[in-house]
């Protein structure tokens, strides 16, 4: 072994569920859907979705993920009225909300280890998510169309763009559906 050549060991690193190889300091992308219970009626047709993008970090050294940034992606408002909102590094974060019901993964995308977080290859495809999952159409004209029709949506789109799986994205999908089901009110 040559002595002046650095060590690269792998790690296991676990995101809800999902395990997947590191090499220490790579950089990935992980998309998730994130669902709240609603307020103050916590029927299924009221649970709240959007997608949260985090930028991460990991590495052996700390045996885990360092979120860099968290973006969170969403549309508001009722039946007619929905518009798209964002936020990052929002405090508190999302998921601290007390409405808070879970988080479902759709995939980590992983980012060559020689490229630093804020600019080149991980900058490009940060950019073209959001981009892919902003783009999503808000549908207005259809009353039973709400955040829940967009994270669908907007998952698809991803598709598309070839930025995730299809089968990811339906697994996902199936996730947030179990946790809509989960509302404990019926109307």
């Amino acid at each position: 072994m040559d002595s002046q050549r650095p060590q690269m060991s792998t790690s296991s690193t676990s995101l809800k569920g999902r395990t997947f190889q590191s090499q220490e300091a790579q950089l990935a992308l992980r998309l998730s859907i994130i669902v709240f219970t609603g307020d103050p009626v916590d029927a299924p047709q009221f649970r709240h979705t959007g997608l949260l993008i985090h930028t991460l970090s990991t590495s052996t050294s700390t045996s885990g993920s360092v979120i860099l940034q968290e973006r969170y992606l969403q549309v508001q408002g009722s039946a007619g009225f929905f518009a798209r909102d964002e936020s990052v590094d929002a405090d508190p974060a999302p998921a601290s909300s007390e409405l808070f019901a879970g988080l479902v993964p759709v995939a980590t995308i992983p980012v060559p280890a020689t490229v630093k977080h804020k600019n080149g290859i991980l900058a490009d495809m940060r950019s073209r998510l959001r981009k892919t999952i902003w783009d999503t159409p808000v549908n207005n004209s259809e009353n039973a169309w709400n955040c829940q029709s967009w994270v669908g949506d907007a998952l698809y789109g991803c598709v598309r763009k070839g930025l995730v799986g299809r089968e990811e994205v339906e697994r996902a999908i199936d996730g947030m559906v179990d946790l809509i089901l989960l509302a404990r009110d019926v109307v």
